[in-house]
């Protein structure tokens, strides 16, 4: 995961609290720690990295819940822990989202690159260390929403195809999962096979984990579907042969670890999970046929979901991606702020006084809707303007009636950057930032 663009966030987010007249992003921060515990599951200690939103209070009467974020392959849980922590800080400070905990826990495993967060004898009970395990010491650990309701999942890359997986195959442990740019249908394979070749002469093929990217990936897939018998070299049991010629029977062992089989039983259970994913038109490593195969298989099996396409890469959105999930999560927890409805002039709600309220989604990507509420009918203005002053839309400029209005922004061809909406009525003018991601 490319980690710049959440320095240049940061930027972004400063400018916008002082702007709103709120905090920095330094004056409200929650914390980040990195924590160890023991896992039996695995028998040794492992680590993750811990958020703690602004005002925890672990003696205090509030329970939090709690996303676990899977990072992906080659990464660790350093590589997302401050952008997401960066993140969480403006969305909770802007009441964007309730707080919430977040755990990233690590889920690499020797001697490859990661786990894809899959037990197996080669990487040990990694599913039983991060259901069972990891989620049983942060509940007694912290001030958690220790339902179902209140725990989640998102993931990207290979923690995409991690939470997707962990959420089917222990729905009554997690409400909720995400997954952004993951390898969701296993089915998918044998179009990832040229690729690799590339990273070779021959044939004959000399396959090893380091000789590039999709080697290194193969071999942790290996490593978590088909391991090989103890003292084997290597230690795993590939898809193909040294011609590059597939390999059936090594490949249907792969696929009882496909996620659509995983949706199967799910369906089969009756069990209700959440589901979000997306991936770039562009993904470089060709994930995004895998996403649409898989959005048509929940689909043939009849479970609910939402799907979003996106003009990206693999990696290069995921800033504004997450920016997304996490406020889409929040609404699936048990308690999440009211957010703002399409509702226009609410039927017996006599609102006190003129208010412009925080957009949602926001940041946002292509448009964001705008609420605000009139104590009595009036002349009413509403505006966007750019950071640099200039205004960039009329929305709103007519009489009203008393209510609550919600009025949709369609950003059009604008840049990303900070913009701030205008609600003027008499002599009263509102404003309130928002944030453009492309």
């Amino acid at each position: 995961m490319k980690t710049n663009g959440w320095s240049a966030l940061l930027v972004l987010l400063t400018g916008m609290m002082l702007a709103a007249g709120g905090t920095s992003p330094a004056q409200a921060q929650g914390t980040l720690d990195e924590v160890s515990f023991h896992s039996d599951a695995l028998g040794q200690e492992r680590t993750f990295e811990i958020y703690l939103p602004a005002g925890y209070d672990p003696q205090g009467p509030r329970r939090y819940p709690v996303v676990y974020f899977l990072h992906g392959l080659g990464a660790s849980p350093q590589t997302y822990s401050s952008g997401l922590a960066t993140g969480l800080n403006f969305l909770i400070a802007m009441r964007t989202i309730s707080p919430v905990i977040m755990v990233i826990p690590d889920g690499r495993a020797a001697p490859y690159a990661g786990s894809f967060y899959t037990s197996s004898t080669l990487y040990g009970d990694i599913e039983n260390y991060l259901v069972n395990d990891l989620v049983n010491y942060v509940d007694t650990q912290y001030a958690t929403d220790a339902s179902r309701q209140g725990r989640a999942l998102i993931g990207h890359s290979m923690g995409g195809y991690g939470a997707m997986r962990l959420a089917f195959k222990y729905p009554e442990r997690f409400r909720a999962a995400v997954a952004h740019s993951g390898p969701l249908d296993l089915s998918r394979v044998p179009a990832m096979i040229p690729a690799l070749l590339q990273e070779y002469d021959g044939p004959p093929y000399e396959y090893h984990a380091a000789a590039g990217f999709f080697s290194g990936a193969l071999f942790s897939m290996a490593g978590a579907f088909t391991p090989a018998p103890l003292g084997a070299d290597p230690p795993v049991d590939l898809p193909m042969d040294n011609q590059g010629e597939l390999l059936p029977a090594v490949l249907e062992r792969w696929m009882e670890h496909n996620p659509v089989g995983f949706a199967r039983q799910l369906a089969a259970r009756g069990i209700d999970v959440e589901l979000f994913f997306d991936c770039g038109t562009r993904d470089e490593l060709g994930l995004h046929d895998w996403n649409v195969s898989f959005a048509d298989s929940l689909t043939r099996i009849g479970l609910p979901f939402e799907f979003q396409s996106y003009d990206g890469g693999h990696s290069d959105k995921i800033t504004d991606r997450l920016f997304l999930s996490i406020q889409w999560m929040d609404a699936r927890f048990a308690t999440p702020i009211d957010p703002p409805t399409a509702v226009t002039a609410a039927a017996g709600v006599q609102p006190a006084e003129l208010r412009l309220e925080p957009s949602y989604p926001n940041p946002f990507n292509a448009e964001t809707a705008i609420p605000f509420t009139l104590p009595r009918e009036k002349v009413v203005r509403l505006e966007v303007y750019s950071a640099l002053g200039h205004r960039v839309a009329v929305l709103v400029d007519e009489r009203l009636p008393a209510g609550r209005h919600t009025i949709t922004w369609r950003a059009a061809d604008l840049a990303s950057g900070v913009y701030f909406s205008r609600l003027e009525a008499d002599s009263r003018v509102d404003t309130r930032p928002l944030l453009l991601l492309r």
